[in-house]
């Protein structure tokens, strides 16, 4: 069981602007130091009726929520990423996420929050937040 656990290094995380005819351009989110894909929540129905069995509650799922996702990173001011993410704030993007070993996962986003971090005596990195829509289906 140990030998089938595994570390996140390899994984990959790229931010894709659409260009408006269809083909997305990427750029790699490095050096990536940490990141959440999307975790996606149901919301629920309550069914509960006068003859539910043993007065017990009832449940049917609703819509999913794909909430949010983060990542940090080096922060270098100017660099292609930083410019990207300046660029984003706002605005309908993607993201596609290649964990260590797997077929990437790409997801409709928006750029809700991008926080840059400058320390004094240590690495100026940035946490930037994203709103997942949906996720894209590979064609």
């Amino acid at each position: 069981m140990v030998d089938e656990v595994d570390i996140g290094h390899g994984s990959r995380v790229e931010l894709g602007v659409e260009d408006g005819m269809g083909a997305v351009t990427w750029t790699e989110v490095t050096p990536l130091y940490d990141f959440q894909p999307p975790a996606p929540t149901y919301d629920e129905i309550d069914t509960t009726h006068f003859g539910s069995p043993n007065r017990t509650k009832e449940f049917k799922p609703s819509l999913k929520d794909n909430g949010e996702s983060s990542l940090t990173f080096a922060y270098m001011p100017g660099s292609a990423l930083d410019l990207a993410m300046t660029a984003s704030e706002g605005k309908t993007r993607q993201l596609r996420f290649t964990l260590n070993g797997a077929d990437p996962e790409v997801y409709a986003v928006f750029l809700k929050q991008h926080q840059r971090n400058i320390p004094m005596d240590d690495k100026m990195v940035s946490v930037a937040s994203f709103r997942v829509s949906a996720k894209i289906e590979a064609v």
